[in-house]
């Protein structure tokens, strides 16, 4: 049986992209994979790496798709964000994937895979556009007042889906994406709000630990209060870690407990031995900052029983 992947990078994320797919593989080498890429250019050393990564060394199926950028020319860019425009390339897979593919597991590379994933995409969809974990700022209001539905339908990750691309042929999604782009034009997260305004009430939530966000892993946390008792238990024993937000391993400033679980992936590719490079101003402000916290002068942003530093 081939497990169907599908991934949208550009040029700038092949490293990290490298690590997540080597994670994917690493723990799921029973199983046999067919990668597909998503992108609207792409180099050809990029092409390379990727061919020598997933069909070279894991003797998996690689396969590129070119995408129209007429299909999201009208999508706003992401100003000052660590959010690329290839976020917005996952909302058309129904139209680029091959007719005969029923479903694929869309993965953001900014994650690290933990285990089998093998429960997750042979989850039941039932008659549901998607499956996908609840994401980590589905307590803010303002997510159903900007979306215009209620809360009670929750507000779902895009970074990690089970997708039934059937319902999205059947369904036309991708031309009800754009009409809802169209109608609203205060989003934020714009592919993920979209996904979220068209299928609210058509997307079945998986455990949290399939997409263990940054936010689960603060001392202060902004997820439905009906869900932070599951929380814990995804922290504990996570299937999937997503490095959400602008602070990601890559970065020096950043402070998620999991962070070294990207290196121990990034160093079984070629980039192995690749680190952020740590400024002094930084060394002194981490430095500092435990100061402050060992004399209760200052509280941890992550929680200490999940080893969080700062």
């Amino acid at each position: 049986m081939v497990y169907h992947i599908a991934i949208n990078i550009d040029d700038k994320y092949i490293e990290h992209a490298s690590a997540m797919l080597v994670s994917l593989f690493y723990h799921n080498r029973e199983l046999h994979f067919a990668v597909h890429v998503i992108t609207s250019q792409l180099t050809t050393s990029t092409i390379e790496s990727l061919k020598l990564l997933v069909s070279g060394q894991y003797h998996h199926e690689l396969f590129i798709h070119q995408l129209d950028t007429r299909q999201t020319d009208r999508f706003p860019e992401y100003h000052n964000s660590h959010i690329s425009m290839a976020a917005n390339y996952r909302l058309f897979l129904a139209d680029i994937l091959p007719s005969d593919i029923h479903r694929v597991l869309y993965l953001d590379c900014d994650l690290i895979v933990k285990g089998s994933i093998k429960p997750l995409v042979e989850s039941p969809l039932s008659d549901n556009a998607v499956a996908a974990v609840e994401d980590m700022w589905s307590g803010k209001e303002d997510c159903y007042q900007r979306l215009g539905y209620s809360r009670h339908d929750g507000y779902f990750n895009s970074g990690v889906m089970v997708i039934s691309l059937d319902y999205w042929r059947h369904h036309q999604l991708s031309k009800q994406f754009i009409a809802y782009l169209e109608s609203h034009p205060h989003l934020v997260f714009v592919d993920q709000d979209i996904l979220n305004g068209v299928l609210h009430d058509k997307w079945m939530h998986l455990p949290l630990c399939w997409n263990l966000q940054d936010g689960f892993l603060r001392r202060k946390r902004k997820i439905r209060k009906e869900l932070l008792g599951e929380v814990d238990d995804a922290c504990k024993n996570p299937k999937i870690i997503h490095f959400t937000g602008s602070r990601k391993p890559w970065d020096e400033d950043c402070m998620n407990p999991y962070k070294e679980e990207y290196f121990k992936y990034l160093d079984m590719t070629t980039f192995h031995g690749k680190r952020p490079q740590i400024s002094a101003h930084w060394r002194r402000k981490a430095l500092l900052s435990k100061l402050l916290i060992a004399l209760h002068l200052k509280s941890r942003r992550y929680r200490k029983d999940f080893g969080g530093e700062f």
